[in-house]
């Protein structure tokens, strides 16, 4: 288990320059610089005095509910943090916290060795603390490069007052590219999947320079794929030598990119660990309270006998693909029976509900009732 002693400020240098043209400036704390040096795109990346947070002993109460009671974290630079814990932890309130999005009732924060009291998100931004929120925040009317800054346009203004949009997108396909992430700047909006959306609000954050990165269930709604994709852009951003700190639900997450974690139950904090020292049984156990028993999921008791396994086929759908959303699913229902269907958000399963009550139509394949063909024109039509 790591100490509560707070290590002294260490810079990690990526091995490669973060900016495009040949400068070697720090940053300094507040709000971007000037995108273009000499005519080309340039985000002063380039030697980034990376910080340490430290939160020591955070409470926030809502009313009579005490959300957070007495969470200390330390986030360091070059290292990915995970905050764990059960719903209704704490995780996000503390995340939220040190982003400046929630003022604690108590405790005490310090960016090194000053004083840290963000008033706002904007506040902490300009202090190099960046938050990317759970909910997907990207305006569908703009472009990719539009997004990322959303609300610094006006530093693109040329002398009559109108946006630089050949600038705009050379500073916003800049920041794509130092995450790895494949995404034209002038791409639109609505062809773009939820990961892909997710690396757009990394790298809006992204595009003030911060020097710690603040990541709240960033991957909460994402498929196996675009999960993927964001945990290699933590990953890029941690060779860099920037702090990330991220919430999550999923320990295979958490196990694959996290240095360190610390673990809330119920509002309090329970430990911060080094992800070697400790392994995924015991990260649940104290997330929990108790050992994860076989006798919380036993075994399915035998049928009888003497009953029918299943009763007759009640709906089938058949190779049924709605929107851009589903392709080609198959499955029967039958009487007496409860099927499940699982799947991340956007994986299919709210398409299919919507076309089995008639609130989206196929694109291709079939469905049935017991009693014949089913082809619902309207919710009102599957009622009936």
């Amino acid at each position: 288990m790591i100490s509560g002693s707070t290590p002294a400020s260490t810079t990690r240098m990526p091995s490669q320059p973060f900016s495009r043209c040949n400068i070697a400036t720090e940053r300094t704390v507040g709000p971007a610089c000037n995108p273009t040096v000499a005519g080309r795109t340039c985000l002063a990346f380039g030697r980034i005095q990376f910080m340490t947070l430290t939160a020591s002993d955070l409470r926030k109460s809502y009313g009579q509910t005490r959300a957070v009671d007495g969470v200390s974290v330390v986030l360091r630079p070059g290292m990915v943090h995970a905050i764990v814990g059960e719903n209704g932890a704490g995780k996000s309130t503390t995340l939220r916290m040190l982003a400046g999005a929630e003022r604690p009732d108590s405790g005490v924060m310090t960016l090194d060795d000053a004083r840290y009291a963000p008033p706002s998100v904007i506040g902490a931004a300009a202090l190099g603390v960046s938050l990317v929120y759970q909910e997907i925040t990207i305006n569908r009317s703009l472009t990719v490069a539009e997004n990322i800054f959303i609300d610094r346009l006006r530093q693109f203004a040329g002398s009559l007052g109108f946006v630089d949009r050949r600038r705009m997108e050379l500073a916003a396909q800049a920041i794509l590219e130092r995450i790895g992430a494949q995404i034209s700047v002038s791409a639109d909006i609505g062809s773009l999947n939820l990961g892909e959306l997710k690396c757009i609000e990394i790298a809006r954050a992204l595009s003030t320079n911060p020097k710690i990165l603040l990541l709240d269930e960033s991957t909460a709604y994402l498929d196996h794929r675009e999960v993927q994709a964001v945990l290699g852009v933590i990953s890029e951003l941690k060779g860099q030598g920037m702090t990330v700190a991220f919430v999550s639900h999923h320990l295979d997450e958490v196990l694959a990119v996290a240095d360190e974690l610390t673990i809330l139950k119920d509002g309090q904090y329970v430990g911060t660990y080094r992800r070697a020292e400790i392994e995924p049984n015991e990260i649940h156990r104290r997330m929990v309270g108790r050992e994860l028993a076989k006798s919380i999921y036993p075994p399915r008791p035998p049928k009888d006998p003497g009953k029918p396994r299943r009763g007759p086929v009640v709906f089938e759908a058949c190779e049924v693909a709605v929107g851009r959303e589903l392709d080609g699913v198959s499955l029967d229902v039958h009487a007496g029976e409860i099927l499940g269907l699982a799947g991340l958000k956007g994986a299919g399963a709210e398409a299919l509900f919507a076309a089995i009550c008639g609130d989206l139509p196929l694109r291709s394949g079939s469905m049935k009732l017991a009693n014949g063909s089913y082809a619902p024109s309207s919710p009102t039509f599957a009622w009936r």
